[in-house]
């Protein structure tokens, strides 16, 4: 902290306190509740993957890795360890990643005969949790710097409390931010209070005209949540990036929100109107997994047509605008065929103007 007070950082990267390389089950589910909680390493490997215990020995729960469906985590009796069996799996695919980072979801055992059932609200935590002492500690740090150019809070979990606090630090320092990672960044608390302290964090950055990269994707939700983080009522997220987009001289090149589930209709409306604007620079836009309803996706791609955009990512296909836009290339490659039907229209749309000059 001294030497970060001193004025000679450029960088600040929270780091949170948790237990050393322990990972985390949450969520709600009906079934097999009391199997959550904190698991540690339990020194030894099992189908040559690190295995954890549960801190709790009276549970004597384990979670281990088969290689089985290209990699699954199960969550089971200490008995049972290195088999396909227990009460909580996550699978498949799960190969060479630890189950903090695996995107796969979780399926539960509800007793009886039954077969196992989804628990999308499942999650396994890893990293970092920031509480509020550092919080108020990290919000201390921003305000007297003045040399700071990058926050990274990338897969730190935070209540809301310490979010606001970061908040506060970022919209107080005078320093040149240029570059905000919120990816994979934790919540603890409720979708609804979440979305609020992020858009009081991003109104606070959005002050910044040197900002040139921000990273919202993949945030997690370790709390019961409904519906997406861009729902009903996600254009308040939108809303200050779309604001400094249109602001003279900002310098706001790299915007990724993706991974973040559906978008609500609508709610797309200010970022396309954005990118119509002649302030706007943006050159990479990653909305992926956005799933835009045609007329949504329709003025979106309007917007890239005539914005600076070089690069969308509206699903796997990072599409080259700028070589689309020039003629210099022509379609998808054939391994993120087909096209979903936003991309479709962005395509189409792209080929107007080329196709309106060789008239």
């Amino acid at each position: 902290v001294r030497e970060l007070l001193s004025d000679s950082a450029l960088a600040l990267t929270v780091h949170g306190r948790r237990l050393p390389l322990a990972v985390e089950l949450v969520g709600e589910t009906q079934h097999q509740a009391n199997k959550l909680g904190v698991y540690v390493p339990e020194g030894r490997l099992i189908n040559g993957k690190c295995c954890y215990r549960s801190v709790d020995a009276s549970k004597k729960m384990m979670l281990w890795y088969v290689p089985e469906m290209g990699g699954e985590w199960w969550l089971g009796n200490a008995s049972d360890a290195g088999q396909d069996r227990g009460f909580l799996f996550l699978g498949g695919g799960a190969a060479g990643r630890t189950p903090d980072v695996c995107r796969q979801r979780w399926n539960v055992f509800p007793g009886g005969d039954s077969n196992f059932v989804a628990a999308p609200s499942l999650r396994c935590v890893g990293g970092e949790q920031l509480d509020d002492t550092d919080a108020a500690v990290v919000s201390q740090i921003m305000r007297a710097s003045s040399t700071l150019q990058q926050l990274v809070l990338r897969s730190v979990a935070c209540t809301d409390k310490a979010l606001q606090l970061v908040a506060d630090g970022l919209g107080a320092t005078n320093a040149p931010v240029s570059v905000l990672d919120l990816s994979c960044l934790g919540h603890v608390g409720s979708m609804v209070a979440a979305s609020h302290r992020l858009a009081s964090l991003l109104c606070a950055a959005c002050t910044h005209t040197t900002l040139t990269s921000v990273d919202m994707g993949m945030q997690q939700y370790y709390s019961s949540s409904a519906g997406t983080m861009f729902g009903i009522g996600g254009e308040a997220l939108l809303s200050p990036l779309c604001e400094l987009m249109c602001r003279e001289g900002n310098a706001l090149r790299v915007l990724k929100l993706g991974g973040n589930g559906a978008w609500a209709a609508g709610v797309s409306a200010p970022l396309s109107k954005a990118l119509l604007s002649r302030t706007c620079v943006l050159e990479e836009l990653d909305i992926r997994e956005c799933a835009l309803a045609c007329t949504d996706a329709l003025a979106l791609a309007c917007g890239v047509a005539w914005s600076t955009m070089q690069l969308l990512t509206l699903v796997t296909w990072q599409m080259p605008i700028d070589a689309l836009r020039k003629g210099v290339a022509t379609g998808a490659p054939v391994e993120v065929l087909p096209l979903s039907t936003a991309e479709e229209i962005v395509l189409h749309e792209l080929r107007k103007p080329a196709e309106m000059t060789s008239l």
